[in-house]
């Protein structure tokens, strides 16, 4: 991978809708722009606002509430705007650029070595977004993947490729097609095959202003069913994206901070976006979120992007379930798609919505252990350790971590080496490996050097090794 500097872009970035993406509210929708006054931002959500409106203006902020300014936003004479994101060690970390003609670029660097372990390019024209990945940590993007998006079918056209040998010939692993429209609850067949997937578009509402550009579609009939909230569901709705944005800030820098700083992103671009109450009664769908594709168009009527809520979750959810699910489609709207294990309710989107929202254990997927879904939400390995970590032994060969002179005979053998070993090899609370091994015990000794061994494995009591996942993770502490 290329490295990560403000001088050189190797790939580009999700691309996302502008303003108003192409004018107008959600189909039928925009009404009066009157307002309503049942949702007052939280003291948290105003300092969040307060520092969004620095970044519009240039001002370096902190985002993240450790006393570093770690977020820059600036725009250059021919309106390309540019955002950059620094750790705490001042390293740059998060690079975001938006040209005029539409194309974007973004490349991360998930543990400050200087080098993107992801690259995004997305490019207008094309209608066309590429994504680049290190996933081995070699400074190489073994996997590539392309995403075709067409509009008029609501649809995404995806191929999956590997480079085995970094020759830079791709192989074709996967090809797949899948609806645009992201979710929450059980996935969406194409239309029109989806009844909950064809919902009620909000008509003659009355936009509620939520946090961070949200226009709320809400009808003051309190039995309402066009597509509309109810002022009680509209509030609830605001309070729930007021924890999410917050929650995106903290908790999900600490965690996961490229999703972390595409909702930054998000909200100092002040993109409007459309909330509506239309999935259908009976439907075990929680939210859909229709998104705009990298040439801003939306699927039809739409003209922005817009979450479509289940009002039977909306009011069956606490408040922590809530929070979980509007932050789950507010890391969609920011550019974030489903990962493999969406549909299980295991990837990063589902696991980090979770635990940022308040260690929640609801929904599909949800482990009993806050541990592994922050271990799932983290993109690096010491953030991973952070989260719990365990032990284990593995047979293994012998290597330059074995002590030597642990195998013993008297005399006859005073010091030999070990001929099988068993490594301690560290994994993350859901069992993945961190790539981390160190030798553990000695399994065998050379025949004639086999009285006595040091760190003999039939000897080692289980509590030596580590394990951190029966704590709670930081967030939930």
């Amino acid at each position: 991978m290329s490295k990560i500097t403000a001088a050189v872009f190797a790939c580009f970035a999700i691309a996302m809708c502008n303003t108003d993406c192409g004018g107008g509210g959600s189909g039928g929708g925009g009404g009066s722009s009157t307002t309503s006054s049942s949702y007052e931002p939280s003291p948290e959500m105003k300092a969040l606002l307060d520092k969004v409106e620095q970044a519009r203006k240039g001002v370096a902020v902190d985002f993240n509430g450790d006393g570093v300014a770690e977020f820059q936003r600036t725009v250059a004479d021919d309106g390309t705007v540019t955002v950059e994101v620094t750790d705490p060690d001042e390293n740059l970390i998060y690079i975001s650029t938006t040209h005029p003609n539409g194309d974007t670029e973004l490349a991360y660097d998930s543990n400050g070595d200087g080098y993107a372990d992801i690259e995004i390019h997305g490019t207008y024209e094309a209608n066309r977004e590429v994504r680049l990945e290190d996933r081995d940590g070699d400074h190489y993007p073994e996997w590539r993947t392309t995403l075709d998006f067409d509009v008029a079918a609501g649809q995404v056209h995806g191929t999956v490729e590997y480079d085995e040998n970094g020759s830079g010939e791709y192989a074709v692993v996967e090809t797949f097609t899948e609806p645009m429209v992201q979710s929450v609850g059980e996935p969406p067949i194409p239309s029109p095959l989806d009844p909950c997937l064809n919902d009620v578009r909000p008509a003659s509402g009355y936009p509620m202003l939520g946090p961070g550009g949200a226009q709320i579609s809400t009808s003051f009939d309190p039995l309402n069913s066009d597509g509309n909230c109810t002022a009680d569901q509209a509030a609830k709705l605001a309070n729930a994206l007021d924890c999410a944005f917050n929650r995106a800030a903290t908790c999900l820098y600490d965690v996961n901070r490229r999703l972390s700083e595409n909702v930054m992103k998000f909200l100092v671009k002040g993109e409007a976006f459309d909330i509506s109450c239309g999935i259908p009664a009976g439907c075990s769908d929680i939210a859909f979120t229709y998104p705009c594709a990298p040439n801003r168009k939306c699927i039809a009527p739409d003209t922005r992007q817009r979450i479509n809520f289940n009002p039977d979750f909306i009011a069956s959810d606490g408040d922590i379930e809530l929070c979980d699910d509007v932050l789950h489609e507010v890391l969609h709207l920011a550019g974030e798609r489903a990962g493999p294990n969406h549909d299980d309710g295991v990837d990063a989107v589902y696991s980090c919505a979770r635990y940022c929202a308040g260690c929640s254990h609801s929904g599909k997927g949800a482990p009993e252990n806050s541990s592994v879904d922050c271990d799932r939400c983290a993109d690096n390995v010491d953030r991973k350790k952070a989260c719990g970590y365990k032990e284990e032994l593995k047979d293994g060969d012998c290597d330059s971590s074995t002590p030597p002179g642990v195998c013993h005979s008297g005399l006859a053998c005073i010091s030999g080496p070990c001929l099988a070993c068993e490594s301690i090899v560290t994994k993350s609370c859901d069992g993945s490996d961190l790539g981390e091994s160190k030798f553990g015990c000695c399994l065998a000794c050379p025949v004639d050097c086999d009285q006595a061994i040091d760190f003999y494995c039939a000897r080692q009591p289980a509590p030596y090794l580590a394990n951190t996942c029966s704590n709670p993770p930081p967030f939930c502490r």
